[in-house]
């Protein structure tokens, strides 16, 4: 049940995220004129989803792992410890990867021109990928597949680094925003 929860709750943070990329299209259109504002774009966008992810999937496994810490340091005598186990980041992943692919699969798959609806809304719903989509028409089908499994990827290295209390995007902006002072000793 918690899964379930989890998932949506992921649904709903890629949804918020989506749709606050889709309104940031819309109202400076004229940043994907340029080649080099569509770039700038999507990798801002794919940033910000790649943090999206990892951080929910980090806040679970670092919520589930107290929880598993506090009830090992309060055992009984002969009560066995709870250990850690893996299954619900890794079952997360792979059931935003199985979504990720019958969203395509409907898509592209099932559609018979691009210019359906359904591959816009596929579009829509991964607009953080802009420049991926006006790369070329000829392969977008591939470049679709591996566009909906990517919520995958940052799902699973947050859970891990979640159950490990290490928190790499963070790591990165403070080392970006505080710089470590050099003393010289003599």
């Amino acid at each position: 049940m918690l899964i379930l929860k989890n998932f949506f709750k992921t649904i709903g943070i890629h949804a918020l995220c989506s749709l606050g990329c889709m309104m940031f299209v819309m109202m400076f259109p004229g940043i994907i004129d340029f080649t080099i504002g569509k770039i700038l774009y999507s990798v801002l966008a794919i940033m910000i989803l790649f943090d999206v992810y990892f951080t929910a999937a980090w806040n679970m496994a670092n919520k589930e792992y107290k929880s598993i810490k506090i009830h090992n340091n309060h055992l009984a005598e002969g009560e066995e410890p709870l250990k850690m186990k893996y299954t619900e980041g890794i079952i997360l992943s792979l059931i935003f990867a199985v979504l990720g692919i019958i969203l395509w699969a409907v898509s592209f798959g099932l559609s018979v021109e691009n210019s359906g609806l359904s591959v816009a809304a596929f579009r829509i719903w991964f607009c953080e990928f802009l420049v991926a989509f006006m790369y070329s028409v000829r392969h977008i089908r591939h470049v679709s597949f591996i566009v909906a499994v990517f919520p995958a990827f940052p799902l699973l290295i947050g859970y891990f680094c979640g159950v490990k209390n290490y928190n790499f995007v963070e790591e990165f902006f403070n080392r970006l925003v505080y710089k470590s002072k050099k003393t010289n000793k003599k």
